[in-house]
């Protein structure tokens, strides 16, 4: 016996070490539902349609017999696509994290290096100035976790009637600083992002302003301190916003709000986003401006990464077709006019495609196709302004192009700034160990708890339920006045109901021993049959057998009321009664039917109505 268990035990370990062996193997295998799809974790409206549905004829194309769909899901924040990743339970291709969150997947061991000999197109035309921007986020170890496809900046969208109106015609001084965010002549007419990170970063520069305008600090040295300073410093000028000018905190309405309506006057918004609403607003006879402050800002990155999940060559080969394929000028345009967002693509002398579009001063105009009607941007027309543009367009790439001097080109300010205010502004890096303190001041300065919202929900309704109790309690004789006053018929009828609902009580609840029987619920005879009102017959060893009549044993009726039994403390009561009765001539109480058992079948016999 110890020898069969002995060898069992080495089966046992034999076929773990196996299983472990050949996860990896189980692994490297992409699920079968996939093969052919390339599943795409993506921002909302942050891609052209078109370029997709081009994409996959490009791919068949190329390879025939190779069928390719691909699956664009979407996601609302970077903490939303870090949790879907972090629980395994997703398979995607591709996602497109922001900068902070590339570089804490990377820590976190959640996507893969790129084969840089794979990104030839990439390579070939990206801006090596903004490619090199963010390669702190992008890299570990010597190695590439992600491409670049957009970069931008915040900024303060602006409705110019409304500040004119309140700042004069010499508003473009105050406009461009983050003070005015806290100008109480806006009280009610700001809209601040429902982001920790991007109001953050406004309110850290607004914070150490002075210092950064002094240059006894830099803006990059604020957008990288975590200390507890900073955090109480940010925590005052949130509560001094809140006093100030009570701003409204939105993900994405304030682009639509402010591009259809001069309701409000002042958001917080990226330089997409704000580029967007100005062109949707012209075709609306709105005027909108987009504001860079002066004391610097936060310059943001959108890359494309591979989650780290073990794949076919096949579908590698999809990824890197994909990721070339976006990175070819022709195709980033296209992202370019749908999105709004600059790209990090710059392209080369023979891929002009960049430079016509955002020298393009075609203005946004409403265009209806298939029954739709929506706004296309046009060109790149907007807030336009000369800047010198070789920092993004190397001067070697783009040699020979006469029709484009990128020493001077008139370009939009939103898409292109100076090449000096980019010194000024700063990348913001995940916070680490601190994210905890930060989402604890953010939550205490926005006035918030992390209180679960049905727990916040259900103690107020029972405090309301508390309140209102007592108050009935305490005004319970003038309530009662007040009820029958109104309603005068209100207590005959509630007095009638609760004394058919106690009538019907009595007769199911009702207990009563005489003469070796019991009425109510159960009824149960003292001796051998144990009567009760489940549905069935049972026998016990000793022999009693309990029988089921399909519902209670009535209690005997007198004029259709129940005829309770004497209690057994009021049998001399009961007793004397009786006497009494007999001697002034009444009839003597007659005992009431029983229930009963017939002899021949244990059949439950009611009693019968007087």
């Amino acid at each position: 016996m110890k020898k069969t268990k002995f060898l069992t035990l080495c089966k046992l370990l034999t076929l773990c070490f196996a299983v472990a062996a050949l996860l990896p193997l189980l692994a490297a295998c992409t699920p079968k539902d996939y093969e052919n799809v390339l599943r795409i974790y993506n921002w909302e409206d942050y891609m052209s349609e078109e370029v997709l549905e081009d994409f996959e004829t490009y791919y068949e194309e190329k390879y025939p017999g190779k069928d390719i769909k691909i699956e664009y899901n979407t996601f609302d924040t970077n903490e939303t696509m870090y949790t879907k990743l972090a629980k395994g339970k997703e398979y995607y291709d591709i996602i497109c994290p922001s900068d902070y969150m590339i570089q804490k997947l990377i820590n976190d061991g959640l996507i893969q290096p790129l084969d840089k000999s794979k990104l030839g197109d990439y390579m070939e035309y990206v801006s090596t100035y903004i490619d090199k921007k963010f390669e702190d986020l992008t890299f570990k170890d010597g190695e590439r976790y992600a491409i670049g496809y957009t970069w931008g900046f915040l900024g303060i969208l602006y409705n110019v009637e409304n500040v004119k109106a309140v700042l004069g015609d010499d508003y473009e001084y105050e406009i461009n600083s983050w003070e005015i965010l806290f100008n109480s002549a806006f009280k009610n007419k700001v809209f601040m992002k429902d982001s920790i990170r991007d109001t953050f970063a406004a309110l850290a520069i607004y914070a150490y302003r002075e210092e950064i305008m002094s240059k006894d600090k830099s803006v990059q040295d604020v957008l990288s301190d975590t200390s507890d300073e900073l955090l109480e410093r940010l925590v005052r000028a949130m509560n001094d916003q809140k006093r100030a000018v009570d701003p409204m905190f939105e993900v994405d309405e304030a682009r639509l709000d402010m591009a259809a309506s001069d309701n409000h006057s002042l958001a917080l918004m990226w330089s997409g986003d704000a580029y967007t609403a100005i062109a949707e607003a012209k075709v609306n006879d709105i005027e909108l401006a987009f504001a860079l402050p002066k004391e610097g800002n936060n310059i943001f990155f959108d890359g494309f990464a591979v989650p780290k999940q073990s794949r076919s060559d096949a579908k590698t080969e999809m990824i890197y077709e994909f990721l070339n394929y976006i990175s070819i000028p022709e195709n980033a345009v296209k992202n370019v006019e749908t999105i709004g967002y600059t790209s990090v693509i710059a392209g080369d002398a023979t891929h002009t495609e960049i430079l016509e579009y955002i020298t393009d001063t075609t203005d946004p105009h409403r265009v209806t196709d298939e029954g739709e009607t929506y706004v296309e941007v046009g060109g790149a027309s907007l807030q336009r302004h000369k800047a010198d543009v070789r920092y993004f367009f190397e001067a070697g790439k783009f040699s020979g192009l006469d029709d484009y001097d990128i020493t001077a080109l008139t370009v939009s300010e939103i898409m292109f700034p100076t090449e000096d205010y980019i010194e000024k502004c700063a990348v913001m890096y995940d916070f680490g160990d601190k994210t905890q303190d930060f989402n604890d001041a953010w939550l205490k300065a926005r006035g918030q708890s992390d209180f679960p919202g049905w727990a916040i929900a259900l103690i107020a309704v029972a405090a309301v339920l508390a309140v209102a109790g007592a108050l009935c309690f305490i005004y319970r004789k003038k309530l009662a006045a007040f009820i029958k006053k109104k309603f005068p018929n209100f207590s005959e009828k509630l007095s009638g109901f609760l004394k058919k609902k106690n009538g019907a009580s009595a007769n199911g609840n009702i207990n009563a021993n005489t003469g070796g029987a019991s009425y109510g619920a159960n009824a149960h005879t003292d001796g051998a049959a144990n009567i009760n009102a489940n549905g069935g017959k049972s026998a016990d060893a000793g022999g009693k057998t309990e029988t089921n009549t399909g519902g209670f044993a009535k209690p005997a009726l007198d004029d259709g009321k129940p005829v309770l039994p004497p209690k057994k403390n009021d049998a001399n009561k009961s007793e004397n009664a009786s006497a009494e009765s007999e001697k002034n001539g009444v009839a003597k109480t007659v005992k009431p039917p029983q229930a009963v058992l017939d002899d021949d079948d244990d059949e439950f016999i009611p009693p019968a109505k007087k």
